[in-house]
């Protein structure tokens, strides 16, 4: 992450393997413009600690 994270919105640069893997897994997220790979992703009180967990698993194998 190149900024610390201050509210529900984070922005990691990610990989291209790791981008497409999370992208064919169904979740939804936004390229923002300010770096190459870098995504804007957001959270909500509707957001459910499986879905974060699921997210982080299948980055964490795409990665490797």
């Amino acid at each position: 992450l190149p900024w610390p994270t201050q509210a529900n919105e984070v922005f990691p640069v990610l990989p291209e393997d790791v981008d497409g893997a999370l992208v064919e897994a169904g979740f939804v997220y936004y390229p923002w413009p300010v770096m190459e790979g870098m995504k804007r992703l957001v959270t909500s009180f509707a957001t459910k600690e499986q879905d974060i967990e699921r997210f982080l698993a299948v980055a964490r194998s795409a990665a490797r």
